[in-house]
């Protein structure tokens, strides 16, 4: 096959993933200042730069490559496949990065706010993308460093049972031990330095790996709770949709709209016992301009009515 076909569908991909960065953009509520809104919202324009660079340099290897290339066999397709997959996936860890360095400048911003009313002094909180993303796998981090071999964290992935994914949470010996036993069907194995950081080759978590996916979720949770090990399935979005926890804890709440009628909001994630918060409606543009305008501008319903026949306000 001649890459001409291969380079223009690649070439698509990359192109629709690189827009896809822009939808975490957003444009600031307030315009006024614009200059201070953008600063504000500078992890998303960071975290999109720093992904469209990286899909850029992809891209750019990638062209070089197949300057070298007159046919390409279905092996290369395959793994040029491979490839694509990974550079369609960058817009996700881009939003997720960007949400995880928003809720660490928050938790900084509100410490030095505590630090400036006891001592009267400020002081510049420093929030890094990469910082983020590297406490999001400290622990495979601190495997490798300690072991020199992968492992940690990311040895403990959702196993694949029948009708979908578990994850197995057994820690300390016995517990292993338990995990071994029902996995093999050997009442004496012994789970001797097994964790859930060993490696993915290590024949015992290739045995609890195939007893999985011999087993639907079902059974494997309600074994394992029984044997008292840690497991739970892995939810579909319809599935957590559903979850009595979600509404319950008032995660998601119904309320109204004034385009859609109604629409589920997310709740409120910290939940406090002396002052409580709420969600209330999304507001439509230009709903409070008047109470604002009244409120700290002092102006009465006539200099209201003029602004708004001069359509300076809506």
């Amino acid at each position: 096959m001649r890459t001409s076909r291969l380079e223009a569908f690649s070439d698509g991909v990359f192109a629709i993933a690189a827009t896809l960065l822009v939808l975490e953009l957003r444009v600031p509520a307030d315009t006024t200042d614009l200059g201070g809104a953008l600063l504000r919202l500078w992890p998303a324009y960071a975290a999109y730069l720093v992904s469209f660079v990286t899909i850029g340099i992809i891209w750019v290897n990638h062209h070089t490559l197949l300057e070298h290339c007159r046919r390409v066999d279905r092996r290369f397709l395959y793994l040029n496949l491979l490839l694509l997959v990974a550079v369609g996936i960058v817009p996700f860890p881009t939003s997720l990065v960007d949400r995880y360095t928003s809720l660490h400048a928050t938790i900084g911003t509100l410490a030095a706010l505590r630090h400036r009313d006891r001592t009267g002094e400020g002081q510049v909180v420093d929030c890094c993308l990469l910082d983020s993303g590297f406490t999001m796998v400290e622990i495979p981090l601190s495997y490798y460093l300690a072991t020199g071999q992968e492992g940690g964290e990311a040895g403990r992935p959702p196993y694949k049972a029948k009708d979908g994914y578990v994850v197995i949470s057994a820690s300390g010996r016995a517990m292993a031990s338990r995990l071994i036993q029902i996995a093999t069907g050997d009442a004496n194995a012994k789970a001797e330095g097994y964790t859930s950081r060993v490696g993915q080759d290590d024949p015992r978590k290739v045995a609890v790996a195939k007893w999985c996916e011999q087993n639907t979720v079902d059974h494997i949770v309600s074994t394992l709770v029984a044997a008292e090990i840690p497991a739970a399935p892995v939810k579909t979005i319809p599935q957590a949709a559903e979850d009595p926890h979600l509404w319950e804890r008032e995660m998601l709440v119904k309320m109204p709209d004034a385009v859609a009628g109604e629409m589920y909001l997310p709740g409120a994630t910290i939940k406090m016992s002396k002052t409580p918060g709420r969600v209330g409606h999304v507001p439509t543009p230009g709903e409070h301009t008047d109470e604002i305008l009244s409120s700290l501008l002092g102006y009465d319903s006539a200099t209201l009515k003029e602004l708004r026949e001069a359509k300076v306000i809506a």
